[in-house]
């Protein structure tokens, strides 16, 4: 902050610990601190105060006695790398000091734009992943059923199946995870009780919810937003709603025509082009974010499953990249991609790859 610039009684501590330095490269630019316990007058260049904490998992700083100040850039009368330090002795400064003398050698005009930059590195490289969700394994002809009906919410699944992963991720994104136990189905070796006792269409997804069983991919991402707490899967906006449904019945048509060119021999026919340039304009219709409707939605859960595995099969398949000269779609992946809600659902590509060769006989 300017103000804080030739304050009197200003000095700046790291409090990161040196284990921390050690396992993460952006942690070496210390994320600073104001303090006023110690009067320093700002030179021409930098003086900055450290406290080197010991190793440790916590981020608590080490006792007053181990301060060490340091005067940067390093006295070249005791070699590179070295500091004075208060005692008059000469140490080989912490990391802290040395990320510091880094950034006194950038020369920054402003002696506070490497604490903004220290900052920006610290949250790029602290961005992590939720673990994934450790899954039932599918059950099969030889499986006994659950207690069903027993007030239990059930979200029957096939862990490799595109629309159940419709209702999977709109469960995630909504926080149901404790609310919603995954259950998932083997479609190879079914269950005969999952037809006899719970759905009759014998197919995945469906919903055990207040002792009934409700099925049909998008019926339920639908159900599963308005019957249950969590982010809203659709915005309010009259416009972004019609043509969200717009978007929702051309789903099974651009699905087909995307299927077909897999299976077909030769080069990609103009209906698979057609479609996905039609999904590229779609996805360029609101300005407000990356997703169909500017904010991620309903139709992104919709659309996400298939655009994922045409992907990996159009450029394992037909060597065709479904995102060249198509930006949108691009940008559409990239960001998707950074949701823990979809992210926790996806399987290796390699297996989608295999397991479709194989469903569909192509060698």
């Amino acid at each position: 902050h300017p103000s804080m610039e030739h304050h009197p009684n200003r000095r700046v501590e790291s409090t990161f610990t040196a284990a921390q330095a050690r396992t993460n490269d952006f942690a070496r630019f210390p994320l600073p601190r104001v303090t006023t316990d110690a009067r320093l007058h700002f030179p021409s260049r930098p003086v900055a105060v450290y406290k080197d904490p010991p190793l440790a998992t916590s981020c608590s700083p080490s006792p007053p006695h181990r301060r060490q100040e340091f005067e940067l850039p390093p006295n070249r009368r005791h070699g590179r790398r070295r500091c004075r330090c208060r005692t008059g002795h000469v140490s080989r400064p912490s990391r802290g000091a040395e990320s510091t003398a880094l950034h006194s050698r950038l020369n920054y005009s402003n002696r506070f734009s490497a604490v903004f930059l220290t900052w920006r590195l610290f949250l790029c490289s602290n961005v992590r992943s939720s673990p994934k969700e450790n899954l039932p394994p599918s059950l099969t002809s030889t499986s006994e059923p659950p207690p069903l009906f027993d007030g239990t919410t059930r979200l029957y699944v096939a862990y490799h199946c595109p629309y159940a992963q419709r209702a999977w991720i709109a469960r995630n994104y909504k926080g149901l995870q404790d609310k919603i136990k995954i259950i998932g189905i083997d479609l190879a070796d079914r269950p005969a009780w999952y037809k006899e006792k719970v759905y009759p269409q014998n197919k995945v997804p469906s919903l055990e919810h207040n002792n009934e069983v409700k099925g049909e991919s998008l019926d339920l991402v639908k159900y599963i937003d308005s019957n249950f707490d969590g982010p809203a899967l659709l915005p309010d906006d009259s416009a972004k709603k019609q043509f969200a449904e717009e978007l929702l019945v051309y789903t099974d048509e651009s699905n087909k025509a995307l299927y077909s060119s897999i299976t077909s021999k030769g080069d990609v026919a103009e209906e698979t082009v057609a479609a996905l340039d039609k999904i590229e304009a779609a996805l360029g219709k609101f300005s407000d974010g990356p997703f169909f409707l500017g904010q991620f939605s309903l139709v992104d859960i919709a659309y996400v499953p298939f655009i994922e595995r045409f992907q990996i099969f159009f450029s394992g398949i037909k060597n065709y990249d479904i995102t060249k000269d198509r930006p949108n779609i691009q940008k559409f992946i990239e960001e998707v991609n950074k949701i823990d809600a979809y992210t926790q659902t996806k399987l290796d590509p390699q297996f989608l790859l295999e397991h479709t060769k194989k469903r569909l006989g192509i060698e």
